[in-house]
């Protein structure tokens, strides 16, 4: 694939993951888990998990919930304006052919 077309698609799987994060109630439970940590917890006993939270985060922001945003992961908010800045950048990013 030409670079253009992989920055492109770069910020189309950023953007949709988050569109996908943002849709989703934040306050349901029957949500599918893609957390490694999670898959394996039952099987080896781990219960922690760094990003726990983050997609609820994000869930929360996107609908005004700033306080319950940071409850849910102090870092959602963060995480979520570095992809969208670098999805930006990306989508931004001019043509250029090898010469």
């Amino acid at each position: 694939m030409r670079p253009a077309l992989n920055r492109k698609l770069e910020a189309v799987v950023w953007l949709s993951g988050l569109a996908a994060v943002a849709l989703a109630d934040p306050l349901s439970g029957g949500l599918a888990s893609l957390c490694p940590f999670d898959a394996l917890g039952g099987i080896l006993g781990l219960s922690f998990c760094p990003g726990c939270g983050l997609g609820h985060a994000v869930g929360f922001l996107v609908r005004g919930e700033v306080v319950e945003s940071l409850r849910a992961h102090p870092l959602g908010i963060p995480a979520f304006a570095v992809l969208t800045f670098h999805a930006a950048q990306l989508l931004r990013t001019p043509n250029r052919r090898a010469s």
